[in-house]
């Protein structure tokens, strides 16, 4: 296992043990789901129109690259867990939460001149920790906000640097998602665990627009409390 995997998977096992063996009465909730792509996806240009790069030498173009040719944004898969900090008060409005996502995008490299091409698969893991606070509690429905900032841990690909300048070359970059609203409904009886979710916000999680709140994205999946 390289480097870089054993600190996802520390990271992932740092996210959702703890609290595990004391969770009861319903302040532990796990949600897996499935959602729109990140931020990263408003700065592919493919989506609009391809770049290219012009290398010269002595007054000759000996190098013709499209940058951002043929790629393609997948949704992203996560997992999330919120602990209610106290069944009483006023901290039962709060819970820590924290997430892990991945991310994928199939990206072909172009160079004209020597008709090179090279097909790449970008991908990076996510992991993010902040508070949500609730809105709204009723036996079937729950409406919540939060907020989270963490750290993603990228492959290799040039997809990250080529695609947009404000995407560095460095491999770990500051990752944020803010959900404006997050609803899950509880499936079955009253004594049921599962629920629906859905999540509306921007981040690097899940986003549609610059637009923020007029065209948020969008995240759902099963949720189940304990």
């Amino acid at each position: 296992m390289t480097p870089q995997r054993k600190t996802i998977t520390l990271a992932i096992l740092a996210l959702f043990l703890p609290h595990g063996v004391q969770a009861q009465d319903g302040r532990l909730e796990i949600n897996a789901a499935i959602s729109t792509a990140g931020s990263y996806m408003l700065t592919d240009w493919d989506a609009n129109d391809p770049t290219y790069t012009y290398k010269w030498s002595d007054g000759v173009l000996n190098d013709l690259t499209e940058e951002s040719y043929n790629s393609k944004v997948y949704p992203s898969p996560s997992v999330e867990i919120a602990y209610r900090i106290s069944d009483s008060g006023l901290k039962r409005h709060l819970s820590l939460v924290g997430m892990a996502g991945l991310h994928v995008a199939d990206y072909e490299y172009r160079k004209i001149v020597d008709t090179y091409s090279d097909n790449q698969r970008a991908m990076k893991t996510d992991i993010l920790f902040g508070v949500r606070f609730y809105v709204v509690e009723t036996t079937h429905l729950t409406l919540y906000s939060q907020a989270m900032v963490g750290m993603d841990f990228r492959n290799g690909s040039d997809y990250w640097t080529v695609t947009n300048s404000t995407h560095s070359d460095a491999r770990n970059q500051f990752v944020y998602q803010i959900t404006f609203a997050g609803f899950r409904v509880k499936i079955g009886r009253r004594s049921s665990h599962f629920g629906v979710m859905t999540e509306l916000g921007y981040g690097s999680e899940y986003a549609l627009s610059d637009l923020l709140i007029l065209m948020p994205g969008m995240r759902a999946g099963i949720s189940y409390r304990f």
